[in-house]
């Protein structure tokens, strides 16, 4: 029983050593499956019904998770670490809890902030000294990063439309 013809299969005959695996020529882009019947009786037959295979497959996904669970430190019944010194202030609490775990700033506006104050000119010495002195605008410098103990920071780009709504060029851009 031939099949459709298949507009991507190439109009010229197989290479011999591709013939014989799977399909078997009938005309110029037909094909019929080569399906060999005792192959198929040979193979092994799936006696499982789905909700039993479900099972299986969620059994062995839970023992996995136990089986991980086990080997992580501190894994299953363990108790939550309690503060190290239960007489800290909560300032020295927060502190200790940054110098472990890096805080990161999600709001950030100093990519703008270069963009329309430093017009995007990060090495000329008003920009440089105050970010890495101190003292910058916005309250974003290096000093105060590191005091805060800001560990990294995500930036997204907004970008205002020209005020015509239809010339996207540099120029227009630098109008506001």
């Amino acid at each position: 029983m031939p099949s459709e013809v298949d507009p991507l299969l190439p109009k010229n005959d197989p290479a011999p050593e591709i013939s014989g695996y799977g399909y078997s020529k009938l005309s110029r882009g037909q094909f019929e499956s080569a399906e060999d019947p005792e192959y198929e009786e040979s193979l092994p037959q799936a006696d499982m019904s789905p909700l039993k295979s479900i099972l299986v497959l969620f059994a062995v996904v839970v023992g996995f998770a136990l089986f991980i669970a086990l080997l992580v430190p501190g894994g299953i019944g363990s108790v939550p670490k309690s503060p190290k010194n239960e007489s800290l202030t909560i300032r020295a609490r927060v502190n200790e809890i940054l110098t472990e775990t890096p805080l990161i700033d999600g709001h950030n506006d100093l990519a703008i902030m270069i963009r329309y104050l430093y017009h995007n000119e990060i090495y000329n010495t008003s920009f440089k000294e105050p970010f890495e002195k101190g003292g910058m605008q916005f309250h974003v410098d290096l000093p105060r990063l590191k005091k805060g103990k800001v560990g990294g920071a995500f930036w997204s780009a907004f970008v205002g439309c020209p005020k015509n709504d239809s010339d996207f060029s540099d120029a227009k851009y630098a109008e506001g």
